[in-house]
This record gives structure tokens, C-alpha cells and sequence, in this order.
């Protein structure tokens, strides 16, 4: 999902500065745009890390492996996963601050 909304923030980024070119003025999107791509990266981590965690079980039912192992693989894989899951929070609330408090006013972008 962050994939996607990435890929359809980008177009809409571009009309939206058309648009603003238009009226004379012109769009700013503050930093929203680094927090899309930073919550795009974490995310990526996190579902390859995921993929690993997954291997990893697999693996451990065929080999043995130090009964620490799982439980430092669940705790990296739960700390990334929290900051992928910040990362998309801040991305995700500065997009919904630029939707509602300039709905339609491209001035208040000046």
C-alpha cells in the first residue's frame, strides 16, 4: 500500500502544482513529499524483513538453531515494523494537513 501511495502521490503532486501554476501561484507541499518516500523505504524494510522472519520459522523447524534466535528475529522485526508504521503516520497526517486546512486555496500556499 505504501507502494501505491506513492505512485499515485507523485501525479497528483503534478497536477496539483499545474493547477496552482494556473491560478498564479504556486503549490507548496512542505516536507510531505521526504515523509511519503521515508515511510516508502521503512515499509519496504519492513515487508523484506517480514519475508526473512518467515524464512527464518521455516528453517528453524528443518535446523537447529539457538533458542535466541527467533525471539532477536521477532524483536528486530517488531522494531522496524514500529518505525515503518511512525514513518507512515507522520507522512500520512502532514498529507491530510495539506488536504483539509488549504482545501481549494491555492493563496494560502504563497
Amino acid at each position: 500500500m505504501a507502494w501505491l501511495a506513492e505512485q499515485s502521490g507523485e501525479p497528483l503532486e503534478d497536477h496539483v502544482k499545474e493547477a496552482a501554476r494556473a491560478a498564479g501561484t504556486q503549490a507548496r507541499f512542505g516536507e510531505h513529499p521526504e515523509q511519503g518516500e521515508s515511510a516508502f523505504l521503512w515499509a519496504a524494510i519492513f515487508a523484506l524483513m517480514v519475508v526473512g522472519f518467515v524464512a527464518l520459522h521455516v528453517l528453524s523447524r528443518r535446523r537447529t538453531l539457538p533458542a535466541w534466535t527467533g525471539l532477536a528475529a521477532y524483536g528486530l522485526v517488531s522494531a522496524v515494523g514500529a518505525v515503518a508504521l511512525l514513518t507512515m503516520v507522520v507522512a500520512g497526517h502532514s498529507g491530510a494537513a495539506l488536504v483539509w486546512k488549504e482545501v481549494g486555496s491555492f493563496a494560502a500556499w504563497k
